[in-house]
């Protein structure tokens, strides 16, 4: 086990947040100058949609999509226009109780929009692009602290789960940065914080209760080897995220009559079946009309690169170095778990493997780093 490096600031965490920043601007700019200048585009929402009908009311200049093109930053703009799930917005879109389990980065958004529902997808905008370049920023701090070099920022700032998700809407780029800055706080025992930051991260996104067990795991182990009483009270500081996520989970049952993972949709199975299924789905879309085989000629080569460097970033993590160890071995575990809808269409997959790909470089720098770093 390693004690983390004291972390310095200093320009190079601000750059790396520059470069994340540039490069999740570029596609993004393309997009909304297609639309016209207008960021609602980036909402991916269809003009025939029940949803459009609020859309349309407070913004009669909406950029709509077609059908096909419709995206998951539908249901972020649900939840910032109707945060409690009390009004009309979540009456008009689909499988609700499951869209409803991770409201964080729609509730932000609707702050941002100070109650203006026409500003909604522009304060959404704001909030991925900071979130994409808080991970880079994060991530070149959380380095420092594991004793590498600051310009591992840059890991996480080419993420591509991360870029593509600041133009689809979605909270990716928060979680990231959410989650990279919660490791730096607690690896430079700054316990108190990153208990408050893991608070908030099990709302951005259902899988980041497995951080909160992961950090759990490994304040469990520590005071049984140890006998650390700081474990001992870290385990309480824990418990607070936990609760946060339970009572999250019992109110969306409350409003849609289930709990949201008994609202799936095939996400989950059993170990690579959804890999599996994925692969052969996608071999035989290859070789099929033009736009399937875009889809299938890509689809399979992708998830075997992402998914083979995080199941290489398993074996480092087993040498328990911090306490990002057990978080990834949970959230590796999960992706083994994902079905096609997860890893199937490549904007899903590597949207689905943002969080686990932004922490390997950390677990193989931790792997690399001396006892005496």
């Amino acid at each position: 086990m390693i004690e983390p490096r004291a972390s310095q600031g200093g320009r190079i965490p601000l750059a790396c947040a520059a470069v994340a920043l540039l490069v999740a601007l570029i596609p993004v700019l393309t997009h909304i100058h297609e639309a016209g200048g207008r960021a609602s585009v980036l909402v991916h929402m269809a003009a025939d949609e029940p949803l459009a009908t609020v859309a349309r009311a407070d913004d009669p200049d909406f950029a709509f999509v077609n059908l096909e093109a419709h995206y998951d930053g539908v249901y972020f703009y649900a939840m910032a226009v109707d945060p409690w799930a009390t009004g009309q917005a979540h009456q008009l879109i689909d499988n609700p109780a499951a869209r409803y389990s991770h409201p964080m980065f729609g509730w932000l958004g609707g702050l941002l929009s100070f109650g203006s529902p026409s500003r909604v997808p522009t304060a959404l905008l704001l909030l991925a692009l900071l979130g994409a370049a808080a991970s880079a920023w994060a991530g070149a701090l959380l380095a420092r602290t594991l004793g590498g070099s600051g310009w591992w920022g840059l890991a996480v700032a080419f993420n591509p789960g991360v870029i593509y998700s600041v133009t689809a809407l979605t909270s990716e780029p928060l979680g990231t940065a959410v989650m990279l800055l919660t490791f730096y706080l607690w690896l430079n025992k700054r316990y108190t914080a990153g208990a408050a930051c893991l608070a908030a991260l099990v709302l951005i996104k259902d899988p980041f209760i497995l951080v909160a067990a992961g950090l759990f795991i490994w304040e469990a182990w520590r005071y049984m080897t140890t006998k650390d009483e700081i474990s001992k009270r870290n385990m309480v500081l824990l418990v607070p995220a936990f609760i946060v996520f339970g009572l999250w989970y019992v109110y969306v049952r409350s409003r849609f009559g289930l709990f949201p993972f008994e609202a799936g949709e095939g996400l989950l199975g059993f170990p690579l079946s959804g890999w599996l299924t994925s692969l052969k789905e996608a071999s035989v879309a290859a070789v099929g009309p033009f736009y399937e085989s875009q889809i299938g000629a890509v689809s399979g080569p992708l998830l075997i690169a992402f998914g083979g460097v995080m199941i290489a970033s398993v074996f480092p993590s087993l040498r328990w170095r911090n306490a990002l160890a057990p978080a990834f071995i949970l959230l590796a575990l999960l992706t083994l778990c994902l079905g096609p809808a997860g890893v199937y269409f490549p904007k899903d997959l590597i949207r689905s493997f943002a969080f686990p790909l932004a922490l390997a470089p950390f677990i193989w720098l931790s792997a690399a780093t001396r006892d005496d770093a």
